[in-house]
């Protein structure tokens, strides 16, 4: 990419008080509002409708987990909850403590 055009872009991010050069360096500007970036570039309503909808797939998303959480506790017998060992437990340990398999040299 050349250096003009990452110039120009971040003199447009600049424009939108997105980032800032700070002695020779650039930076994000962490208190940019996302409403009124949104204001300014006329798609309040857009943004709005979007966030409006994401809000409505994540509880959706959410109260699928619910039901999918409450259905497998009672789906999966103890008997085959598997104990997660500890953190020095081999992959081949694993197999031996559950399947009951048996290393062969």
């Amino acid at each position: 990419m050349a250096r003009s055009t990452v110039y120009q872009a971040l003199e447009t991010l600049a424009a939108f008080s997105l980032v800032e050069q700070q002695g020779g360096r650039w930076t994000i500007v962490a208190t940019t509002s996302l409403a009124v970036l949104a204001e300014a570039l006329g798609c309040a309503a857009d943004m709005g409708e979007r966030l409006a909808a994401q809000r409505l797939e994540r509880a959706a998303f959410r109260r699928v987990m619910k039901v999918v959480d409450r259905h497998l506790e009672t789906m999966v017998p103890d008997e085959l909850l598997i104990d997660p060992g500890s953190d020095s437990e081999t992959a081949l340990d694993l197999l031996e403590r559950i399947l009951g398999a048996r290393r062969v040299a």
